[in-house]
């Protein structure tokens, strides 16, 4: 209300991220997968189709708004970024060439460091990088601030991988996994063996939402049912327990549990993005066609 100026407001929300990494309580929650679905009748490859949904806890009061907004830089890549007030780096964003990153939080034993917050990073990525490959070398040689969990994934080429990275020993502790994989996903726990002996790790895995999480999403998307647009809005809206389990209205072990911040399904081979309106992960998903919005002549 009136006892936060703007300024204020906003330079929170800039920082949100690397300040949910360093208090006790979990304040930021996220979900994401990437899935190419079985070639078609004609032999042809599916698109890749990609789900995600982020959650910050902040109370009421700093409730963020929903926003999508397009970038033109000058001399690089045009991009879209799903964020909220402030932000000035990329949480969610995909560019005119089909990468899509998306950043989920983490908690490693490595101190906050003297480098780049993820988000800034992430930004770099989508205003520079045409390949996978350049996208996922870009994050590996970053000076990083703090640890984070990063899906990035190429339309064009239709491939998807998760990277797991800490801002110290980048040749061991920045590990690309899925690779060759079909379906890649991830919540809020590395699961590389490289963190194996993190105690933060570890908290986060079995006293959050994050393990059960993380099951729920290798239940729904290894089943065999394809993943289209339709099934990634499917499985970002459910509110079941591994083994179908009934859970309570709002349970934070579910995938959908009412707190939805941001919720994105994007078609990055059509190059299609529909993003929920609100409350959570349960109202109109919203079509915006990224070529149109991605042209230079805007």
């Amino acid at each position: 209300g009136d006892r936060i100026g703007s300024y204020p407001r906003l330079f929170l929300y800039q920082c949100v991220y690397d300040l949910g990494q360093r208090l006790d309580d979990v304040l930021l929650e996220g979900s994401m997968f990437a899935a190419t679905p079985r070639r078609t009748a004609s032999g042809e490859p599916g698109n890749l189709v990609i789900g995600r949904t982020l959650s910050f806890d902040l109370g009421r009061e700093f409730e963020a708004d929903r926003l999508v907004t397009f970038y033109h830089p000058d001399g690089r890549y045009p991009f879209a970024s799903v964020d909220w007030p402030g932000l000035m780096g990329v949480v969610t964003g995909i560019n005119a060439r089909g990468i899509f990153v998306a950043l989920n939080p983490a908690r490693t034993d490595d101190p906050m460091e003297e480098g780049a917050p993820l988000p800034l990073v992430l930004r770099t990525v989508l205003e520079e990088a045409a390949t996978l490959e350049q996208a996922v070398e870009i994050i590996q040689a970053a000076e990083l601030r703090s640890s984070g969990i990063v899906l990035v994934a190429d339309g064009m080429h239709r491939k998807a991988v998760v990277l797991e990275v800490a801002p110290r020993d980048a040749e061991n502790r920045r590990v690309v996994r899925g690779e060759d994989e079909s379906v890649v996903w991830a919540t809020d726990h590395m699961v590389d063996e490289a963190f194996a002996g993190d105690m933060h790790n570890d908290w986060v895995r079995r006293y959050t939402s994050s393990g059960y999480r993380f099951e729920r999403l290798e239940e729904l998307l290894t089943g065999g049912e394809p993943v289209d647009p339709g099934r990634a809005v499917a499985v970002l809206r459910d509110r079941r327990g591994v083994g179908d389990e009934q859970l309570g209205l709002g349970n934070r072990n579910a995938l959908e549990n009412l707190s939805t911040t941001q919720s994105v399904v994007i078609d990055a081979t059509a190059m299609v993005m529909w993003v929920a309106e609100g409350p959570s992960a349960l109202g109109r998903y919203q079509a915006i066609d990224l070529g149109r919005s991605l042209r230079r002549d805007e």
